[in-house]
């Protein structure tokens, strides 16, 4: 693809995100917050294109993934008022519904379409499908990475400064308390990430975030979440006890392996 119908992608999503803006003021802040999680989204997977030394071509079709990927939140915010799926519906398969009805993908190459689909509809998977070509399977890991890099930022940025400001949207309505799951625990222990279905705590859903960490595909990622220190904060938000400690160090250490690999 080149830069004119990436330019056309651009023009077509400001348009399509415009039709959602409310004089709702808790609707509002939400698109708005989505809108911009999808500008850095698109600026982190150019960087980490870039530093696999993609093609421009290559970093154009990377900038329309990550342009489209949560496309199907704004429908999923207006229609059902949460960014849960498990409480209304997977807002990536909403996403390639979204795509596929605009036509908008119609100027690519067929092969063009199916990785951008794909990739959209995988992105918030638990785990890729492992019969994808590799040229799928970048792309598909690429927005992965450029999704979960800055929903780190968004994520810690709300935990640090919580008490200001309350969203019960990025809350999930979780009961707020000192406990957390000993479940989560021994999940990122053992080296993945966790499963949404032991969260059952606000502490968890950070424990949740920070177990991310083990799918992670690229070594320029790691290096971003070290350079904010992504970890460190989060892990400050947590109660104080022997296991988060012991959680903190395992997830440095390993942070610091996947840098200097």
């Amino acid at each position: 693809m080149d830069l004119e119908q990436l330019t056309t992608f651009h023009r077509w999503f400001e348009n399509y995100v415009g039709r959602f803006y409310s004089n709702d003021p808790d609707m509002q802040i939400n698109i708005e917050l989505k809108e911009e999680h999808t500008k850095r989204v698109c600026d982190n997977i150019i960087l980490l294109s870039r530093s696999l030394g993609l093609s421009p071509n290559q970093v154009y079709l990377a900038e329309s993934i990550a342009l489209f990927h949560d496309v199907g939140r704004f429908e999923q915010i207006r229609r059902y008022r949460t960014f849960s799926d498990s409480d209304s519906e997977d807002h990536g398969q909403l996403g390639v519904c979204i795509l596929k009805n605009s036509g908008i993908l119609a100027s690519l190459s067929e092969n063009e379409q199916e990785i951008i689909l794909k990739a959209v509809g995988y992105h918030n998977r638990f785990a890729l499908p492992a019969d994808e070509t590799d040229r799928c399977m970048l792309y598909c890991k690429l927005i992965r990475d450029a999704d979960k890099l800055d929903v780190l930022k968004v994520v810690t940025d709300y935990h640090t400064h919580r008490d200001e400001c309350k969203n019960p949207v990025l809350e999930l309505e979780l009961p707020d308390g000192p406990g957390y799951s000993k479940e989560m625990i021994r999940e990122i222990l053992g080296h993945g990430p966790a499963h949404a279905e032991h969260m059952n705590t606000y502490n968890d859903m950070m424990l949740l975030q920070l177990s991310w960490l083990f799918d992670i595909n690229f070594q320029e990622t790691f290096r971003q979440i070290s350079k904010a220190g992504y970890v460190d904060r989060l892990v400050s938000q947590l109660p104080d006890t022997l296991e988060i400690l012991q959680i903190h160090g395992f997830l440095n250490a390993y942070l610091v392996s996947q840098i200097e690999k």
